[in-house]
């Protein structure tokens, strides 16, 4: 926008040069114009300039919604032995950025918050009450009653706004005071976009859609089953190195740095730590598999709830 009002300004020096050597009347058309429609040209620079300053707004929208997805759909699975499709889904296949820039997708946070809750989860020895995931919460929960608030006000307001001039004084939307509050309903109108496409862009019918694709709806995986020395364990370890390296390239190249041979000294406060914590497996590992095949047999009828030697573990710890 700096350099378009350089070039407003040098404009008239240069048309003025111009008439001079040329016996043309391009200087005084052009302060004719600017006379007439510096109104609107003024409008257009300050929604401009709002539209800049917003272009994150949507980025900050989608990436709220995609959270409260996230933790709204693994806590249906919280009391059951399975791991939920959606961190499954994120955890093989890493989430980058909404935002198209390198550094923005470098620093993104949510790949953290996916492997903080699989940290939070995978090393727990729990008798797990259920064996079906809770009913899906309804989706305006989701969206959340703020956004949902601001999304009524945005759009009300301007849309009334502009609705009453073009019936009272349509003329005023371009001649009166009224022309200068355009910039202000462009960017109630823009915001209320941008809401409605996050909105929509996480509805739980793409959801489902998008977890189909990826193969992570069709089987239920057990957190055993993820544990390191199993293959699902493994392949979610090499999508992380996968996207640390990936991470650690695009930083480097980024800041104009030589890239290293390794990840072994790349370290994010973004990037989330090592999936598990630890690399040895729980000494009562076998335990829990017999906790969890026990809520498998009971899911197809067959054997009572009773844990390894008769005893029934109420308890859970880390």
């Amino acid at each position: 926008m700096k350099k378009l009002l350089i070039w407003v300004v040098l404009l008239y020096p240069i048309l003025w040069i111009i008439d001079l050597l040329s016996d043309s009347h391009l200087a005084k058309s052009y302060y004719e114009i600017i006379l007439n429609y510096w109104k609107v040209g003024l409008v257009s620079l300050i929604a401009y300039w709002f539209y800049m300053k917003s272009k994150t707004f949507i980025y900050n929208e989608l990436e709220d919604m995609r959270e409260r997805q996230f933790f709204a759909e693994v806590q249906r699975y919280a009391n059951t032995p399975f791991v939920p499709p959606i961190l499954m889904m994120y955890l093989l296949n890493p989430p980058i950025a909404f935002c198209i820039y390198d550094m923005d997708n470098v620093n993104n946070p949510f790949y953290r918050t996916v492997i903080n809750n699989f940290r939070d989860n995978i090393y727990r020895l729990v008798d797990y009450p259920d064996i079906n995931p809770q009913e899906r919460k309804h989706f305006l929960s989701i969206i959340g009653l703020k956004r949902m608030s601001l999304l009524v006000i945005y759009m009300g307001l301007s849309l009334g706004w502009l609705g009453y001039w073009l019936v009272v004084d349509p003329a005023a939307l371009s001649n009166g005071w009224q022309l200068f509050t355009l910039p202000l309903v462009f960017i109630a109108l823009l915001r209320s976009v941008y809401m409605l496409q996050a909105i929509t862009s996480h509805l739980p019918s793409i959801l489902d859609a998008r977890m189909k694709r990826e193969n992570v709806t069709e089987k239920l995986y057990t957190w055993p089953d993820l544990f390191p020395d199993k293959l699902m364990g493994q392949t979610l370890l090499r999508a992380y190195y996968a996207e640390k390296e990936t991470r650690m390239r695009y930083e480097h190249m980024a800041r104009n740095l030589v890239v290293p041979n390794t990840t072994d000294d790349y370290q994010n406060p973004y990037f989330p730590p090592f999936p598990y914590p630890s690399q040895e497996i729980p000494n009562w590992n076998e335990d829990m598999q017999n906790l969890v095949q026990e809520k498998l047999n009971e899911r197809k009828g067959n054997s009572p709830k009773q844990a390894r030697n008769n005893k029934v573990v109420q308890f859970k710890t880390r």
